[in-house]
């Protein structure tokens, strides 16, 4: 028996079987209010999702046939490259086998702009194209299905929203064809309730109709412009969840939606606590007679000593936390020191952030990097924000 392995499209453009794949992560863009969880050192594709980096949990859902992935990112390049080199060589920390590529833009230019500069890498074969900072339950490798089946140049994927003002809106007809693509819709341009929710398959011919002009869009640009030339674009609509995690609310959202669709885990941590499921906690923890849950998730190696109160919460590694603390709606990074009796209440604190015994943590307080909080700190404040911050 022999087996022959074709290109995506053969003479006069006839799809043919394909085997592998290139997928293009864009991760640019600013992560403003994710910070301080993102940091010039951090950037959002590092951020940590159910103890995995966002990036990682891309690219371990990839399908089978992706066999290189290349992200395009116009900030903290090197650090994301040094971070996936490091977590590629220890084993079944990154399931994708492939090659992974870095790929530093010296300005953004655009969804569509980041693609168009890959194009002689990428166009020989259809590509997948991800957004970085997406979480959802579509199946790819389904979606891949129907984009061969319907021969489409470009399949979007599409979720149902009850608000879809701030978002692309589609209309399709009963096979699925897009026909009409408006970009974050006025409130008398709202014809539909399904959404762009970031993910593309694209087969090479898409090139034709992004046009290199600086800064250009898949959604903005690309796609009214390919409905307007009748080309046969289609959309996978997909259940289940979809959120963007851009800002504080939505980032602690994608952990609850994500604990609850697996309410039990396997616990590989020393613990005498009373565990509230969902909860998922890391390797190496130390947990004593303390309540943790519902909606808490908590890093490799954290210490959290006896009679603390955590719930709707992510702990990030390698973070200590004393006695008779309580813990609510919070997200506390990597290696922070938390003194007994300490309130803390939907707030964010960044890397290594020290809070002192009794200090009371209220309701939108932010602490930056490496920052120190007494226990006179009563008040929502940005502890250590730079001057020139703004949310």
């Amino acid at each position: 028996m022999f087996y022959f392995k074709y290109k995506a499209y053969g003479r006069f453009g006839i799809r043919c079987h394909q085997d592998n794949m290139k997928a293009v992560i864009l991760a640019g863009g600013e992560s403003q209010k994710l910070v301080p969880i993102t940091t010039d050192s951090r950037p959002k594709t590092m951020v940590y999702l159910m103890n995995q980096s966002v990036m990682e949990r891309i690219i371990n859902a990839l399908p089978p046939q992706v066999d290189e992935v290349i992200i395009t990112t116009d900030r903290g390049a090197e650090t994301l490259s040094a971070y996936l080199n490091g977590r590629a060589k220890k084993r079944n920390d990154l399931r994708f086998k492939g090659k992974i590529r870095v790929v530093k833009e010296e300005k953004p230019f655009g969804t569509a702009g980041s693609v168009k500069l890959l194009e002689k890498e990428i166009s020989d074969d259809d590509f997948i194209v991800l957004q970085s900072d997406v979480v959802s339950s579509v199946d790819i490798e389904e979606m891949l299905k129907v984009h061969k089946k319907k021969n489409a140049v470009v399949t979007v994927s599409l979720f149902k929203v009850a608000a879809a003002r701030e978002y692309g809106i589609v209309a399709v007809d009963d096979s699925y064809r897009i026909l009409k693509f408006i970009e974050k819709p006025k409130n008398d341009q709202l014809f539909s309730t399904l959404v762009n929710a970031g993910t593309y398959i694209c087969s090479p011919l898409i090139f034709e109709d992004i046009i290199q002009h600086g800064y250009t869009d898949f959604a903005r640009d690309v796609f009214p412009r390919l409905i307007r030339g009748g080309k046969p674009v289609y959309g996978y609509e997909f259940k289940g969840f979809w959120i963007d995690i851009g800002n504080f609310e939505k980032y602690k959202l994608a952990h609850k939606l994500l604990l609850e669709r697996t309410m039990t885990f396997k616990i590989p941590s020393v613990t005498k606590a009373r565990i509230v499921p969902p909860v998922l906690i890391g390797k190496k923890c130390k947990i004593g007679k303390s309540v943790l849950g519902p909606n808490v998730c908590v890093g490799d190696g954290v210490v959290i000593e006896d009679n603390c109160k955590i719930y709707d919460s992510v702990i990030w590694p390698g973070t200590t936390i004393g006695s008779g603390c309580l813990i609510r709606g919070s997200v506390i990074c990597e290696k922070c020191r938390i003194a007994d009796n300490v309130l803390i209440e939907e707030t964010i604190l960044g890397n290594k952030v020290a809070v002192s015994r009794g200090a009371k943590l209220t309701r939108g307080t932010r602490v930056w990097p490496s920052k120190r909080v007494s226990s006179d700190t009563r008040e929502k404040e940005f502890i250590g924000a730079p001057e020139d911050f703004r949310l």
